[in-house]
């Protein structure tokens, strides 16, 4: 055996081989809870780990279905100097998180926008699957990365606004059309068998007031009121969830871990 054999042995033996070499950056996306049908924000964390990754590359191919992938925000976490670019094509969406030559931060890195297009079993589980990363340090050496993916839980909640006439966790134009023709009718009343339950103008008032009408309630909806239909609608994909500690309610925005 040659020096140079028997030195990378001893090398080895003694542990004196760089860490980084085999060092793994990890990608995790955690379990997250959410309504059936609904939209929700599924986190993506990153750990460095010592591999000095400072260009990620994140690919989702989502073949799961009535799972659909809609967008991606990256987090404040990032910082100034890295920035990140997504695009969805299909059922994949591919994520790149990049610039400088510093190490991605440990910590969040994006929330997936994700929506559940129809109704499930309560308690049903989805395992995450199609997910695949590689990343790269400031040379551009490539670096191995490992990914851990956990699972979608579904809930059956049933709270829904009285705006969301189709029962999805989400508030689409023709529901703020709706709430418009309440609201320009100055007043409205119960009226069986409509697509909310209500219609425009006086009449019977023998049941629930409709969720927009929180402030004051008084079977009117007033331009306030209005205007928080519009908040949620504005939010991506028309998304909104329960919060007891909501002026309604609710607050604007996807269910979220």
């Amino acid at each position: 055996m040659n020096r140079y054999k028997r030195f990378c042995i001893l090398f080895l033996l003694l542990g004196a081989v760089p860490s980084t070499i085999f060092a793994n950056g990890v990608l995790t996306i955690p379990d997250v809870e959410t309504a059936t049908p609904g939209i929700f924000s599924l986190p993506l964390t990153w750990e460095d780990k010592g591999s000095n990754i400072s260009t990620l590359i994140i690919r989702w191919n989502s073949s799961i279905a009535n799972v659909l992938l809609i967008d991606a925000e990256p987090s404040s976490n990032i910082g100034t100097e890295k920035k990140m670019m997504y695009s969805v094509t299909g059922t994949q969406i591919n994520i790149i998180v990049f610039g400088g030559t510093q190490p991605i931060p440990d910590g969040l890195l994006a929330n997936v926008l994700v929506q559940i297009t129809a109704p499930l079993a309560n308690n049903s589980q989805i395992p995450i699957t199609g997910v695949s990363a590689e990343g790269a340090d400031e040379k551009a050496l490539p670096k191995n990365v490992s990914v851990n993916v956990g699972k979608i839980i579904v809930k059956n909640i049933d709270t829904y606004h009285s705006a969301d006439t189709n029962k999805d966790w989400s508030i689409n134009l023709s529901e703020v059309i709706r709430v418009v023709q309440l609201f320009n009718a100055r007043e409205y009343h119960c009226q069986p068998g409509t697509e909310d339950g209500y219609a425009p103008f006086e009449g019977n008032k023998n049941c629930t007031p409709h969720k927009s009408d929180y402030n004051p309630q008084d079977w009117k909806i007033r331009l306030n009121e209005l205007l928080r239909i519009i908040q949620f609608f504005n939010f991506p994909g028309g998304s909104y969830h329960p919060d007891p500690n909501g002026e309604d309610s609710y607050s604007p925005g996807p269910f979220s871990k």
